[in-house]
This record gives structure tokens, C-alpha cells and sequence, in this order.
């Protein structure tokens, strides 16, 4: 076995897919979004020694994350499952780190897998804390055309759950992810953190090298699944199985998880169907250099000079609403902020 996968990138930009393929690997397996190194470890003044009312938020984070996801405002719980979460950490190390790995390393066996890894798209922020606590690890960075991205974040809905099912607090803890994710959409902004996070990505490759940092295009994978996910596998020094192809739906803005396997090739345009030319064209305003870059080519010309003033007359109160959404979920909000603009001022 070697070091952990960690799966990174944009908003929407297709990691819980490349996580659903990976995990139908017989070696590998992903958890889902801790937001460890971003949130609660980015909180504490020294992650390799957390103070005793630090670690029993630790233990509360990873509890609640494992049984409900990140963000869901559902209390964690008290039980056998925290005391063995805490031996696995014990036997880790005492370090944040340590629980984190133990963490990681409990699903992974859970599904009979030996080697862990953990898929949180906003660590793409956390690489170097990530390479410097494992310097084994693996870092991919998803990619999406912009405008298939952001659209799909405008239109997310939580698809994962069958809401039927749900008692009456998980509902309304659904529902309320959902409002602060609408809250959080603005078109200007969604665009520049698709531009910022394309340049950490690609700064990142060029601090740790491409043997460390791996940038992959969403589209590769649901053009030319075959290909793409060989190339993956050999770099991560796994191999390659046809079996790994045979994922369901997830996550996905407009269609539930579905029983059908297998990658449909039309979701890389899908988002044609979803924009208006305005949107479209402002987006590649936004993104032009970084889309061109990538590989995306700009189809639209400039959009109105009317639906120009309304965006930027939105801009100056969406911030504000997005900054009151998000406040919780920031670890250090000048530290979030600061990442950011670093890569945007980067990328002007």
C-alpha cells in the first residue's frame, strides 16, 4: 500500500464522481467531505497537540460527518462508535492528525479496503498542510468547464436522500443545507472562485510536482472513461479494473441517484440546456484566460450591457449574504478570504 488519495477542486466540478469510480476499486476507498483540514484543524492553535475541549470537538466533528455529512446541523452522538473512534485515534497518535487517519482508515476497512483516502473539494486550499502532514500522499485536482460548474451549483439540490425516509429533523436539516447553499450562489462570485480555484490548482502542481498534484478534466472522465481512469490508476500505482466504470448517478444537480451503471457521456454538455446565452457569456468574460488554458474554448461574445450593471449592482449584497451563510463553516474567515484572493490576484 501507498499513501492516501485525496480528491480536490471547484465546486461541481465532478469529485464525487471521480470518488464513486475510485471507490469501486478492490484497494481504494474515499471517504466522503470531512472538511478536516479546512475547518476544525485549521480552528486549533496547535493540531499536534489538541487541548482536552479541542479533541472532544474533534470527536464531534468526525462523528457527525460519518453519520450525516458535513454540515448537516444534526447533533453528533455518544456511543460504542465514539469510543471505538477515540481507541482507533489512541492507537493512530494523539495529534488531530491522528484522528483524522484513524478516521479515514476505519471506512476504508469497513469496506475491506486497504488503502484510505478522503474527498473534500475546498482542501484544494489545504495542499500544502495536506503534503506536509503526509508526504505520501496523492493530490487530484478536478477541473470542469466553468460554465457547466457554476450552473450546477445554481441549480444543486440535495439528490442523495430519499426525503420520504428522512424523520422530521433530518428533513429539516436537509432543507436547511439546501437554503444556504442557495444563499450562497451568486453568478460573479461563482465565477471567480472557478478562476481561483483553477490557479491553486495549477500552483500547487508547481510547488509539489506533477508526481504529487494531478489536474483532471471532468470531461476526460465522461468523454473517455476508459483512458482517463487507466491514467489515473497508473499514476496512483493501482490497477486498472473495467469495473471501476460501473458507477450510479451522484450528486448530480438535476437527476437522482440511479440504479442504472455505467458513465453517460451526455452529462458533459447537459449544462447547454441549463444557461441562458448571457449567463453563458458573462461566465466566459470572468474565465476567459483560465477557461482558454484548460481547454475550453469561448462560445459566446460579450453578454448585454444591461445584464452587465445588474450583475455588478448584485455583487456588493450577495457578498454579504454569502459571508453570513457561510460564517460557520469557515474555520478562519480571513484565512478562507485570504486563500482566495491570493489565487485570484495570481491569476489577474
Amino acid at each position: 500500500m501507498t499513501g492516501p488519495i485525496f480528491i480536490t477542486g471547484a465546486s461541481r466540478s465532478g469529485t464525487e464522481l471521480l470518488r464513486a469510480v475510485l471507490n469501486r476499486h478492490p484497494e481504494v476507498h474515499i471517504t466522503g467531505e470531512s472538511h478536516y483540514f479546512a475547518d476544525p484543524r485549521a480552528r486549533l492553535a496547535d493540531p499536534a497537540r489538541p487541548t482536552p475541549r479541542e479533541r472532544e470537538a474533534l470527536l464531534d466533528h468526525f462523528m457527525r460527518v460519518s453519520m450525516h455529512g458535513y454540515g448537516l446541523p444534526i447533533s453528533p452522538t455518544q456511543g460504542p462508535g465514539r469510543a471505538r473512534l477515540e481507541q482507533a485515534w489512541a492507537r493512530e497518535g494523539q495529534g488531530a492528525d491522528a484522528l483524522f487517519t484513524a478516521s479515514c482508515r476505519a471506512n476504508a476497512a469497513l469496506e475491506g479496503k486497504v488503502r484510505w483516502g478522503e474527498k473534500t473539494p475546498r482542501h484544494l486550499y489545504c495542499i500544502d498542510q495536506i503534503l506536509a502532514a503526509f508526504p505520501e500522499a496523492k493530490i487530484i485536482v478536478c477541473q470542469r468547464d466553468p460554465r457547466a460548474a457554476v450552473i450546477s451549483y445554481r441549480d444543486w439540490r440535495n439528490n442523495w436522500f430519499d426525503r420520504s425516509q428522512l424523520g422530521a429533523s433530518e428533513l429539516a436539516a436537509v432543507e436547511q443545507e439546501e437554503r444556504r447553499a442557495r444563499r450562497s450562489y451568486n453568478l460573479t462570485i461563482a465565477s471567480l472562485l472557478w478562476r481561483s480555484a483553477i490557479e491553486a490548482g495549477r500552483a500547487a502542481q508547481a510547488r509539489h510536482g506533477t508526481d504529487k498534484v494531478r489536474l483532471h478534466r471532468y470531461e476526460d472522465l465522461v468523454e473517455n472513461p476508459q483512458s482517463t481512469v487507466r491514467a489515473i490508476t497508473d499514476w496512483l500505482g493501482l490497477p486498472f479494473t473495467n469495473d471501476v466504470l460501473n458507477v450510479n448517478i451522484v450528486n448530480s444537480s438535476y437527476t437522482k441517484i440511479a440504479n442504472s451503471r455505467g458513465i453517460d457521456p451526455r452529462v458533459g454538455s447537459r449544462w447547454r440546456e441549463k444557461i441562458c446565452k448571457n449567463e453563458a457569456a458573462y461566465i466566459e468574460l470572468l474565465t476567459s484566460k483560465h477557461m482558454q488554458d484548460s481547454g475550453y474554448e469561448r462560445e459566446y461574445g460579450r453578454p448585454s450591457a444591461r445584464f452587465l450593471a445588474i450583475e455588478i449592482a448584485k455583487l456588493a449584497p450577495a457578498t454579504a449574504r454569502i459571508a453570513l451563510a457561510n460564517h460557520a463553516r469557515m474555520g478562519s474567515p480571513l484565512k478562507f478570504i485570504s486563500e482566495r484572493m491570493r489565487s485570484l490576484v495570481q491569476s489577474a
